[in-house]
């Protein structure tokens, strides 16, 4: 009842201001609804990992940090890249507890499931890397075979909706067959892209932004055996 209370409260929490974040694979600042780990800490803001510091109310609008296309100023896991390393997600940090959120085998396919509570077009892009503490060289683009919205030809998957509907979305991702690991991270980046707005059918929705954007960042801990 406790843990259902908590999910409770964060949902009104994210709900003022929602975006998004993996549910499955369980992202780093998701696993702590995960009852297998009742030693995570909580993050209230689950969906608000975006390259700056966690969301907060009594900040000025720009506390995010806008990113250009490689993602430059941007934490290894989303967040402030200013702050001293470990950062918040990244492994070592308050959340980075390498808790195995799922197993996969090499060379499968697997689902990753995702929930965004407010969509803003754009594309998001999906990392891997084997190593046992994460490093900005390590990470290598994962390949995206389908999934509920359609492919950018440049292996990215669209995000093309605008608001704060909340919905659901699934990718299709191929592991590499020559990769094991007792703990991997596993990346999603989704860059935004509110330009657009109102103009967001076709393939505006999964345009990329030439300015600095809003850009959220996930981790989690997977094996691959």
């Amino acid at each position: 009842m406790k843990v259902i209370s908590i999910i409770a409260f964060a949902i009104v929490i994210i709900g003022v201001q929602p975006h998004g974040h993996i549910v499955d694979p369980p992202a780093r600042n998701w696993i702590w609804t995960d009852p297998r780990f009742p030693n995570q800490p909580p993050n209230f803001n689950s969906q608000g990992v975006w390259c700056g510091d966690v969301e907060c109310w009594d900040c000025p609008p720009a506390f995010y940090i806008p990113q250009d296309e490689d993602f430059s100023r941007c934490g290894m896991c989303g967040d402030d890249f200013y702050r001293p390393t470990p950062r918040d997600h990244e492994h070592g940090g308050r959340f980075g507890n390498g808790h195995i959120g799922r197993t996969y085998t090499a060379g499968s396919i697997f689902q990753m499931h995702l929930t965004f509570g407010a969509m803003h077009c754009g594309y998001f892009e999906v990392d891997l890397c084997a190593d046992a503490v994460e490093t900005p060289e390590c990470f290598q683009r994962l390949q995206i075979l389908g999934g509920t919205e359609r492919l950018r030809p440049d292996n990215r998957m669209c995000a093309p909706h605008f608001g704060g509907e909340s919905r659901n979305i699934t990718a299709t991702i191929q592991l590499p067959q020559n990769v094991r690991c007792e703990r991997c991270t596993l990346r999603w980046t989704y860059r935004t892209n509110y330009a657009c707005f109102p103009h967001f059918q076709g393939d505006s929705a999964c345009g990329v932004d030439p300015n600095p954007a809003q850009t959220f960042r996930n981790c989690a801990d997977i094996a691959i055996v």
